[in-house]
């Protein structure tokens, strides 16, 4: 039985309701944190076992078992009377949807208040934005700030995660994964590890899709088996990821021929690279790389990002 959809009272999204007039995350978030059993960290509880309760990342490691498609050892994410799949084959073998939003055949994500269809992406990007308490854009919300009444975006959700010293590279980094030895691993070690031969053009990628028997797909070979658009200002056909603020969508040419504001200085210019901050013209990114800070975190000296123009003061973290 499917849950009511309604409007959350903790974030004011669209979501279907758990308990308490809340989506299933808010009413998370309202659960006192525990010391997990085996990682020791400050989580929500999971399960309650005779010897201590552990976090969910924990219980789904401890029953993980050997994926019956990939063969990959990872927490169950199917129903125990059907074969045992891990999450990214799971999600493969759901009966994919064409996105009423972005018109694509991608697995389901959400649905709409009519219960229309939507992706992933497209559920993330119909979020109502807010303010990020660490960077200060208008982004759609990620996860709840420290201290509850604010919001991170997704990029300082993944920046404000713990530093810890890599198992894999010896980095102290942010930890996105854990081997089977709970050592912790990175970014960088995390793609390394999950990278596939892609089933198109066979080189060594992260898969970004899945055919319907799992075999991986990168990006590039993925985006080619969707129809071909014009680009909206050239009107050239391909595959084209960039949009327009219209919607219409831009070849690699005409997006990087874009005049933007640059996030740092207001100046409108070519963009010289895109930073979490926004665009950045070359004169700023010259700046940047000739005056490194410190980080507070980890100690490395990344490119000083500080905007010229006045803005809320901010911790110094790469």
């Amino acid at each position: 039985m499917s849950r009511q959809l309604g409007i959350c009272g903790s974030c004011h999204q669209e979501r279907p309701l758990a308990a308490a007039g809340m989506c299933s995350r808010c009413y998370e978030l309202t659960r006192p944190k525990i010391t997990c059993l085996d990682c020791g960290q400050e989580r929500r509880p999971s399960k309650h076992l005779p010897e201590g309760v552990v976090c969910a990342r924990c219980w789904g490691r401890r029953n993980a078992v050997a994926c019956g498609r990939c063969g990959n050892v990872k927490p169950r994410a199917n129903a125990l009377s059907a074969d045992p799949l891990c999450p990214a084959c799971w999600t493969a073998a759901r009966p994919h949807i064409t996105c009423s939003s972005c018109g694509r055949t991608r697995p389901p994500g959400g649905v709409t208040s009519e219960g229309e269809p939507l992706c992933k992406r497209c559920t993330v990007r119909r979020r109502a934005p807010v303010t990020c308490a660490r960077c200060q854009q208008l982004r759609p919300p990620h996860q709840r700030a420290p201290g509850g009444d604010r919001y991170l975006c997704g990029t300082c959700a993944a920046n404000n995660r713990a530093g810890e010293v890599c198992g894999g590279c010896g980095r102290t980094a942010p930890v996105v994964e854990r081997a089977n030895d709970g050592s912790a691993r990175c970014a960088r070690c995390w793609a390394k590890a999950h990278r596939k031969a892609c089933a198109g053009c066979g080189r060594l990628r992260l898969p970004g899709y899945r055919l319907p028997d799992g075999s991986p797909l990168c990006r590039a070979c993925g985006r080619r088996r969707g129809t071909q658009e014009p680009c909206g200002t050239c009107g050239r056909a391909g595959w084209w990821d960039t949009k327009s603020g219209d919607g219409s969508r831009l070849c690699l040419a005409c997006w990087r021929s874009q005049r933007r504001p640059c996030s740092l200085c207001g100046t409108v210019t070519l963009v010289a690279l895109r930073w979490p901050e926004g665009p950045v013209c070359a004169d700023c990114v010259d700046a940047a790389l000739a005056a490194p800070q410190t980080c507070l975190r980890c100690g490395n000296k990344p490119p000083q990002r500080r905007r010229r123009r006045p803005r809320p003061v901010l911790p110094s973290l790469c």
